[in-house]
């Protein structure tokens, strides 16, 4: 019996010309004696800091703890079944609503 991806487990691929440079600091940061795996595992890296440092970022993130930690700190008798739909209606709003309250 086969697993289905997730949207967020779906990979693409990228292909990259880098000048010989490059190519060598990549080289010396992966492998067996590098920080990371492989030459993807430091590229996706390389882009989640860049998304990281983006104006911002920090305060979505702090949002998104508000809003996270008395769920995850909740009684299981607390939960109410949802749908997916509902759960992706939900947080569309809920984005809607904190744009509206940040531009007001």
């Amino acid at each position: 019996m086969g697993e289905t991806q997730t949207e967020s487990q779906k990979a693409s691929r990228v292909q990259v010309r880098l000048p010989d440079t490059l190519m060598r600091q990549v080289e010396l940061r992966t492998g067996p004696h590098g920080l990371y795996a492989d030459s993807s595992d430091y590229i996706r890296d390389l882009i989640r800091k860049d998304l990281q440092s983006e104006p911002g970022f920090d305060d979505h993130l702090a949002i998104i703890w508000q809003h996270l930690l008395p769920g995850s700190l909740a009684d299981e008798s607390e939960f109410v079944p949802t749908s997916r739909e509902e759960a992706k209606a939900n947080g569309r709003a809920f984005a809607t609503e904190q744009l509206a309250d940040k531009n007001a």
